[in-house]
């Protein structure tokens, strides 16, 4: 009554369950699902809607997944990244 008094904006809000469970992602179809270790999970899709394209969200990686490749990039040789994991770095 005093925000509606004052002409103050406000609204409410929701809780993580109600803006999941929203019918108005359903009815966009905003919400989009990916995999991870872990098993399915569900996010939102990037804002905005393009006709000539879907939005794809790739799965999350394993910790450690991508150690090697990455490792290989900055310019470390197998045996250096093989010594790196037996010594626990990564």
């Amino acid at each position: 009554q005093k925000l509606d008094g004052a002409k103050i904006a406000y609204a409410n809000v929701n809780g993580m369950a109600e803006v999941w469970g929203h019918p108005q992602l359903s009815a966009l179809d905003r919400q989009i699902e990916f995999g991870s270790p872990v098993g399915t999970l569900y996010g939102f899709k990037p804002p905005g809607n393009n006709s000539s394209f879907e939005h794809t969200i790739g799965p999350v990686p394993a910790l450690g997944e991508h150690n090697f490749e990455i490792l290989t990039e900055l310019g470390y040789d197998s045996e250096a990244i093989t010594d790196l994991a037996t010594e626990g770095v990564i």
